[in-house]
């Protein structure tokens, strides 16, 4: 009997080190044995070759297993062990498919132990038969009632760098707790002695410590991993260790795609017509193409196929010749065809039916013929929908990109490859801001991404390290996007979402970066907040053909689900029936629907528009600090802020307060005024500001604008304006007798007394209007000598100087050493600056 399971060390008659060999024990079993077998609870191993038997002979393995069931029992008496929890562990459990195989809930007892066995091996049978060479073990261990489960891992899916972990928290519900994430520093002395903790303070502690506990105690250098605990109260019990996969290095996006066929030009098309040279805009997908041109952006020229006649033609089965010849020629280079309907709802042109890439003159006629027939079922009149064809684009990378009229950010998501790989892949996210090129960005790991064969057909391609963390668009090619998206916003004068090809492939002879569509939804934002939970297991997964049976069983309890993931693969990426389908199901179920893929991507759009919980994988919130102004603005400057997209915190001040916010405002707008220098016109409107807040004080006072100008005119009738530009000097008191005569000869003989002023002078900068230090305080004027910024240093003491800078909204006052007095040999203690 032994021959069918294996016992761990804690057994005391387990004399023999067993063969550890993940074919026959499989992946979960093998981390338990190799790196946390005296970490982790009792366990024995149920070998694959059982599972083999069983898969083959029913009745002999029945009879084995009720044999070998009493040896286990037995086994774990000796340790007063009569609760289990039976686990699967399969030779092929990568981390994706690590939630697919069932395990047994927890506190399976002697009696139960036999039919989980067999129940496990039936649940997980069909993913088991997936895999070519796939073998199928089971570990049974002590079950431990937990009061908290959860993860560590340090996989490269989660962490770009090895020393990066993150800890995830679930409760007795399988609800995430919380997350975290730290860093491994090898020079921190973090000491595990043993895993004993009875609070979940301590139990944090020895969680932080355990990257140091592997790579420094047991020796797990720069290993990357997945790793499992339970914590009952009084210990942590680590109950899986996974090794992450290997990674290669990737090829380039694109390199499997080998034509270089150079197009020749035709000028004259027979049932094409070729879109840059008509002028009707009937269909929605080629009104986008009008756009960028009258914007003098780049652009990819369709041929359209929209004349009822051939298109009725093609219905009864008749290709006209002149069709054939047409698409001859545009077959020099593969092409793609897609479709669009005349429909004024957006909804509706969604994810219509497409081709990949196109090589044969029979595939293309085939696809028409298909396709004509499909909308003719659907209800749509010859005239209703069309063909729109062009030379198939290979690009390095691709994005979505969104914007709204007159508001200075742009939100791009990108990935590489083919644009529909942002449908359901992880990609990354960036907020550009037009107005200074400032980036906010969240790069993700897309270790997969939609790329095209040789044969013109999508895959689901692995990224390799050297792509998965890569920044799939350059800050160049970042702001060239975010310049065509705001430009064409602006244009239409609405929210929009525009698709991009980037980097594309010389041959075809497009530029470098490429619009090619755009639609005008609103982007619906998901207000519900999700767990940031990344490891639970506890979801549906819909990535095939076959997984959509789900959608049609009866006897499961879909309730108990948290999530579906939804990862269709290339066969059905674009199926807009299957979203649907999938959309009903999670609202029958009321089950979030968990996406990898960009909120900017047409299922986004279609699961909102249903009213599904979406939710979005590592969200990307860009956090923008907040400006403090504390100032009294203009009645109107709120609300031209916000339509700019920024948040305005406002309060209304009390009339009686008013005035003292207003003579604040002054000083603010006369020291503008003050400062400014660039050109006249500049000048008058700082003038125009000082006379608003003239205005406004004016009102708070109970006058207004003429009261005010009149005292202002009687004023210069009796003392005269600013006109003249006189300057006062000095002033120098004379005595009675000299003081009459002035008064005589000057004041009153009705001359300009400007006559003898001079018109150059040295102006001399007296004690009071100089930056000086009397009686230990610091005297600084309100206005420099000269309108400019400039800096005016001044001895504090041996070695202290202080430096005063005017600049035009405050003085800044710097405390320096001054070098040139220090002695070389004496100790100088230094204060912060």
């Amino acid at each position: 009997m032994d021959n069918y399971f294996i016992l761990s060390s804690h057994f005391q008659n387990n004399k023999n080190t067993p063969k550890i060999d993940k074919s026959i024990i499989g992946g979960k079993a093998y981390g338990l044995f190799k790196y946390i077998e005296n970490d982790t609870l009792p366990f024995i191993v149920i070998k694959s070759n059982l599972y083999k038997i069983w898969s083959e002979d029913k009745e002999k393995a029945q009879k084995i297993l009720e044999n070998i069931s009493i040896a286990i029992k037995e086994h774990f008496e000796t340790l007063n062990i009569n609760n289990y929890i039976v686990r699967s562990s399969a030779k092929f459990e990568t981390s994706k498919e690590r939630g697919n195989y069932l395990s047994s809930d927890g506190n399976i007892t002697n009696n139960e132990l036999l039919s989980t066995i067999v129940q496990i091996w039936e649940q997980n049978q069909s993913i088991c038969d997936e895999f070519i060479e796939n073998s199928f073990a089971l570990i049974i261990q002590e079950y431990v009632k937990p009061i908290l489960t959860g993860h560590l891992s340090n996989e490269r899916r989660v962490s770009r760098n090895t020393n990066d972990w993150i800890i995830e928290y679930y409760d007795q519900e399988g609800l995430n707790y919380e997350s975290e994430r730290i860093k491994y520093n090898p020079q921190k002395d973090y000491l595990v002695s043993n895993f004993k903790c009875k609070t979940i303070l301590e139990l944090k502690k020895i969680l932080i410590s355990l990257p140091y506990y592997f790579q420094n105690i047991k020796k797990i250098i720069d290993l990357r991993c997945h790793i499992e605990w339970v914590w009952d109260g009084n210990k942590l019990w680590l109950v899986q260790y996974d090794v992450d996969e290997t990674i290669e290095s990737g090829t380039e996006p694109g390199s499997e795609w080998s034509i270089t066929n150079i197009v020749t030009p035709k000028e004259y098309l027979q049932c094409l017509r070729k879109l840059s040279s008509i002028k009707e805009r009937k269909w929605s997908k080629t009104k986008c193409i009008q756009t960028f041109i009258d914007l003098d952006l780049p652009f990819g020229e369709i041929y359209i196929l929209d004349n009822p006649d051939i298109l009725e033609a093609l219905y009864n089965n008749n290709i006209p010749q002149e069709l054939k010849t047409d698409l001859e020629w545009l077959l020099e280079y593969p092409i793609v065809i897609r479709t669009d309907v005349n429909s004024t709802e957006e909804y509706s042109r969604v994810l219509l039916p497409r081709t990949d890439a196109i090589f044969k003159i029979e595939e293309s006629l085939k696809y028409l013929e298909d396709k004509v027939n499909y909308f003719v079922n659907e209800g749509v009149k010859f005239d209703g929908f069309c063909f729109l064809i062009h030379r198939f684009i290979l690009s390095k990378s691709c994005a979505l990109a969104f914007a709204k009229p007159n508001i200075p950010k742009t939100r791009i998501d990108s990935t590489w490859g083919i644009v529909d790989g942002l449908y359901y892949h992880p990609h990354d996210s960036f907020e550009i801001s037009t107005k200074d090129g400032k980036v906010k960005k969240l790069i993700r790991c897309k270790n997969e991404y939609l790329d095209v064969k040789s044969d013109g057909t999508w895959f689901s391609k692995k990224a390799g390290n050297k792509y998965d963390w890569k920044e799939s668009l350059t800050k160049t090619q970042l702001q060239e996007i975010a310049d065509y998206t705001t430009k064409i916003a602006n244009r239409l004068n609405m929210p929009i979402t525009v698709m991009y090809f980037v980097d594309i492939d010389k041959y075809t002879g497009y530029k470098n970066i490429l619009p090619w569509f755009y639609t005008t939804e609103e982007i619906t934002e998901n207000r519900e907040k999700f767990s940031d939970s990344i490891f639970s297991n506890d979801y549906i997964l819909i990535e095939k053909k076959l997984d959509l049976t789900i959608l049609n069983e009866n006897d499961r309890n879909f309730r108990k689900k948290q999530t579906i993931k939804l990862r269709p693969n290339a066969e059905i990426i674009r199926e807009k029936k299957i979203v649907e389908d999938i959309a009903d199901f999670a609202l029958k179920y009321n089950i979030p629907i968990e996406l990898d893929g960009s909120i900017l991507a047409h299922p986004y759009y279609i699961l909102r528009k249903k009213g599904v919980r979406v939710k979005c994988t590592n969200y990307f919130d860009p956090k923008y600090g907040s400006k403090n102004f504390y100032k009294l603005v203009r009645d109107k400057i709120s609300v031209n802020i916000e339509s700019k997209g920024e948040k305005t915190n406002t309060v209304k001040v009390e009339p009686e307060k008013l005035l003292i916010y207003l003579k604040e405002k002054a000083i603010e707008e006369a020291l503008e005024f003050y400062w400014e220098k660039t050109n006249d016109d500049a000048v008058i409107e700082e003038l125009a500001d000082l006379f608003e807040i003239i205005r406004s004080s004016s009102k708070v006072l109970g006058s207004n604008i003429i009261e005010i100008e009149d005292i202002a005119n009687k004023k210069a009738e009796s003392k005269g304006a600013f006109e003249s530009g006189i300057l006062l000097l000095d002033t120098t008191e004379y005595s009675l007798i000299n003081t009459i005569e002035r008064v005589d000869n000057t004041l009153f003989n009705n001359e300009p007394i400007n006559g003898n002023l001079p018109t150059e002078y040295k102006r001399s900068i007296k004690k009071s209007q100089r930056i000086n230090i009397e009686n230990s305080i610091l005297n600084i004027p309100y206005i420099c000598s000269n309108p400019q910024s400039i800096r005016l240093p001044l001895s504090l003491s041996e070695h202290r100087i202080i430096e005063v800078t005017y600049n035009a909204t405050n003085i800044s006052i710097k405390f320096l050493r001054d070098k040139r007095k220090e002695d070389p040999n004496q100790l100088f203690i230094d204060f912060p600056q």
